[in-house]
């Protein structure tokens, strides 16, 4: 079985969200840990920023994937199994495109009227909704389901990179740089 590799496009946009979804998972649990003062407020602006960085790359990463699709699963592979990479992909567009929105909705009906700022670079405009607690609690309540489910999905990615690396069928290497044709 010699499945074909990904674009190095796809590849720097995978592993560009990879470094960034968990640059961000570490600052929001940072951020959630800290009391309100100023470096709660750093770590906020930092999540935000990455998180906006993430929405980019991922809409991106959505256009990149439609117009260049994605090289075909071995035949051998399972209806179960395809299946299944076909889900988990569809849930990783959908999270870290939900995900940052949620978080958008959360800072701008916040009745905090919390600055937000583009790594300090530039301001980052509300989303025109109406400051409103319900809908920040709700919006927040969403974000944190939606972190569940990424971490579970993430989970079961990686296990499935883990197995076909472990099974040296080349699946896996279609997405490492690193990993030559022989070590498929």
């Amino acid at each position: 079985m010699s499945p074909e590799r990904y674009s190095r496009t796809a590849m720097a946009l995978h592993w560009t969200g990879a470094v960034l979804v968990a640059a961000n998972l570490a600052a929001g649990y940072w951020m959630e840990g800290r009391p309100r003062g100023p470096q709660k407020m750093e770590a906020f602006q930092l999540h935000m920023s990455l998180g906006v960085m993430i929405l980019v790359l991922s809409l991106a990463r959505l256009g990149w994937r439609l117009v260049t699709p994605p090289p075909p699963l071995p035949p051998g592979l399972g209806t179960g199994q395809r299946a299944l990479v076909g889900a988990t992909h569809l849930g990783f567009y959908a999270l870290l495109i939900a995900l940052p929105v949620s978080g958008w909705v959360i800072a701008s009906a916040s009745p905090l009227d919390l600055p937000k700022h583009w790594f300090g670079l530039f301001p980052w405009p509300d989303l025109p909704l109406e400051t409103s607690r319900p809908t920040a609690r709700a919006a927040a309540g969403a974000h944190g389901l939606l972190v569940k489910a990424l971490w579970a999905l993430l989970a079961l990615h990686l296990a499935g990179a883990v197995r076909h690396l472990v099974a040296r069928d080349g699946l896996a290497a279609r997405m490492i740089p690193f990993l030559s044709r022989q070590a498929r």
